[in-house]
């Protein structure tokens, strides 16, 4: 299956200078992003899951970074949010030679999803020319497969129809790749929480999003600071619910909305929706997935998996799912 990403924007960062300036600037760390070669004669780049911050160590963007050479790199990011990361990065780079591309609209970006893990599925990319650039974006668990394609957009019907005839993919709603990326605990978010929230709020750390071992940047302090000798206070959580009855199958929460626990009073919130996504399954009801940020003090138990949020046609009920890292969630709280 193929999603075009139209809330995401791409813009291509390069220069000689752009492997040192990204791994000053970003947690995770750019050194590691290198070439891979797969059982099949396709060599495909990496892409890594990656936060930028600010001083005081609050996330401005969650990204993923593709790597096509040493100096030449491109940056994918909730669209919102991209006029925020190329102010700040023009502001950092001084006079490094770094350049970025001047219109993030330039590329259009799709995604595929394999979920069976197809070995032979890699050589299918062999079907494309040097109008698409491919990335591996393996998922956290390891199960199955998930890539990022960048094409300009005058090839973007060439390389739908690649795509639709040569990999026999069909095309589903962006949602669904979003429900993909929240099961996994990638919290996407956009405008309306930047630089409100710490890389273990988020579970960053937990990800592989975060390196402890780089050197310096923007924030590193504070952040390392709370995972060597502090606990996060906050983490976040998979919401799940079977049917949905909110309004409008939203991609990217622009509002927080509250969530409250049904063992704490209908009036205190225990924490708030950072991401969710609604989507209609062969004309089923919609299917809910969100990821919620909660305080671990006020609430009763992380084994208590009751709560809700207040909608316009009244309460609707969520219970906790079950992220990849869960148990080290509630290891690390009992500590």
């Amino acid at each position: 299956m193929y999603f075009d990403l139209t809330n995401f924007a791409c813009i291509r960062i390069y220069g000689a200078d752009c492997q040192k300036f990204l791994q000053s600037q970003l947690t995770n760390d750019i050194y590691l992003l290198e070439k891979t070669k797969g059982q099949s004669t396709t060599a495909m780049n990496q892409s890594q899951l990656t936060a930028y911050c600010n001083p005081k160590g609050r996330v401005i963007s969650l990204m993923k970074i593709c790597r096509k050479s040493d100096d030449e790199y491109f940056i994918i990011a909730p669209l919102s949010l991209m006029s925020t990361i190329k102010k700040r990065f023009t502001i950092y780079k001084l006079r490094a030679d770094v350049h970025l591309s001047e219109e993030s609209k330039e590329y259009q970006i799709f995604a595929i999803v394999d979920e069976h893990g197809d070995k032979n599925f890699d050589s299918k990319f062999e079907a494309f020319g040097t109008e698409v650039f491919m990335f591996s974006d393996s998922f956290y668990n390891n199960q199955g497969k998930k890539y990022i394609l960048i094409t300009r957009k005058q090839y973007s019907e060439t390389v739908l129809t690649t795509i639709t005839q040569k990999l026999q993919c069909n095309n589903k709603p962006e949602s669904l790749w979003l429900t993909f990326e929240i099961r996994e605990g990638t919290p996407w978010f956009t405008s309306e929480l930047t630089e409100t929230l710490l890389p273990q709020q988020i579970n960053l750390d937990l990800i592989q999003a975060v390196s402890f071992e780089k050197g310096c940047y923007p924030g590193q302090e504070i952040v390392a600071r709370m995972h060597y000798l502090g606990k996060p206070k906050r983490r976040s959580f998979l919401l799940v619910s079977l049917g949905s009855q909110l309004e409008e199958p939203t991609l990217i929460n622009e509002r927080p909305i509250k969530v409250y626990s049904k063992y704490v009073s209908d009036e205190e919130e225990v924490g708030s929706l950072i991401i969710f996504s609604n989507y209609a399954c062969r004309g089923k009801e919609l299917k809910f997935y969100g990821l919620g940020e909660f305080d671990l003090g006020r609430m009763t138990s992380l084994e208590d998996n009751r709560f809700f949020i207040k909608s316009s046609r009244g309460v609707f009920d969520l219970t906790l799912g079950t992220l990849p890292f869960q148990n080290k969630i509630i290891t690390d709280n009992k500590r």
